[in-house]
């Protein structure tokens, strides 16, 4: 493992099935290190400051760990990590390498419930829902609620 950073990949976890403990806060593919990273961030004023760097969030096991992308699973519940899978890189040799590794939390779903809109219009099809209905979308804990109530 070296010492060298390559951050490759963030998301900030702003929906509602984890506990409050994650939400809001960043979490970081860690390439040069081979960590996935959740950094605890804290509103000043207009900006944010790191209060809590949680570099040990997942380490990688007997396997080479090299996280490149990260996105939050459809129920909330987890992220999908996309990994390198290899130490280092050599353009001249071919590499039967990479991985997809879903990071689920094992506990109990927080989640309010999605308006019955949500899904086919997240996924543009035809949906029916009121002008009322997609106002009241924009109030959702859940991020991805709120967007597609404002697309």
């Amino acid at each position: 493992m070296t010492n060298s950073v390559s951050p490759t990949g963030a998301i900030a976890y702003n929906e509602d099935a984890l506990p409050a403990e994650y939400r809001g806060h960043l979490f970081h593919s860690e390439w040069g290190k081979g960590e996935f990273e959740r950094i605890v961030v804290q509103r000043t004023g207009a900006n944010y400051k790191v209060v809590k760097r949680d570099d040990k969030f997942l380490k990688g096991g007997t396997q080479p760990f090299r996280p490149l992308g990260v996105t939050v699973t459809p129920d909330g519940m987890g992220f999908y990590i996309c990994d390198w899978n290899i130490n280092g890189w050599n353009s001249k040799k071919a590499y039967d390498a990479g991985r997809l590794i879903q990071l689920s939390w094992t506990g109990q779903s927080l989640a309010a419930a999605k308006p019955k809109w949500f899904v086919p219009a997240a996924m543009g099809q035809k949906f029916e829902a009121s002008t009322h209905e997609l106002i009241a979308g924009l109030s959702h804990p859940a991020q991805s609620v709120r967007l597609v109530a404002q697309r």
